[in-house]
């Protein structure tokens, strides 16, 4: 068996293993997670925005609102 170490970010539950590492679906691996403690926010703890700002939504059809728009509201 190989080693590779990587780091990633935790995103939805999964962690993105590096395009680069060539890797296909099915193939048996061992994974061993290391983790960093967190210090003033918990997962529970998080808010909508702050996931939003990990996470943005991508919109195909998205077109922000004009300045007179966002004024009118």
């Amino acid at each position: 068996m190989q080693a590779i170490e990587f780091e990633s970010h935790l995103s939805h539950g999964a962690i993105p293993v590096p395009e680069s590492l060539h890797l296909v679906d099915g193939r048996r691996v061992r994974v061993l997670l290391l983790f960093e403690e967190m210090e003033d926010r918990t997962v529970e703890s998080r808010d909508a925005i702050a996931d939003l700002l990990d996470n943005p939504m991508v919109l195909d059809d998205f077109q922000p609102l004009t300045r007179e728009q966002a004024h009118e509201r």
